[in-house]
């Protein structure tokens, strides 16, 4: 996400120190959920993305993040690497290609095909960030308030 959003995260965070731990945690559990709910569009445009190009375990492994520590708050949309391996080389495509295409040899032979990339995760990030960014600030804004946080 943007980083003008994670320092608002941050700055609240560090306020939401200074409350009792209680109305701290509701702070939190409502701004927590305000973020997911605001980033859920996001998520589902970059699956929807994966799915169209046949990039299936990336569809499942895309999951939304939100972190409300003091150094690292923020929103994160990630693809594990685990379960889709292949997303990042079908994304970036190989060294040297500019991103048009990944390099590989078949079926471990010294023969090399150039496989087109196949982008679902950047290009649709980017499109939503900022409809995200003021989507995120102000429902986060609206939740804490709600629960009683006056502001920084």
């Amino acid at each position: 996400m943007a980083s003008e959003f994670s320092s608002n995260i941050r700055e609240i965070a560090a306020e939401i120190k200074l409350y009792e731990k209680a109305t701290a945690a509701a702070i939190r559990r409502a701004a927590r959920a305000a973020v997911t709910k605001a980033g859920e569009g996001t998520v589902k445009a970059i699956k929807q993305k994966a799915h169209d190009e046949g990039l299936f375990q990336a569809e499942d492994a895309t999951r939304l993040t939100v972190s409300f520590s003091v150094r690292s708050g923020g929103a994160k949309i990630a693809t594990n690497r685990r379960k889709a391996p292949m997303a990042r080389p079908l994304e970036k495509g190989s060294q040297g290609s500019g991103g048009a295409y990944n390099r590989h040899p078949v079926f471990g032979r010294k023969v090399y095909v150039n496989q087109p990339t196949r982008p679902y995760f950047y290009g649709t990030a980017q499109d939503r960030e900022r409809l995200n960014e003021k989507e995120l600030i102000e429902a986060v804004d609206v939740a804490i308030r709600a629960v009683g946080w006056r502001g920084i």
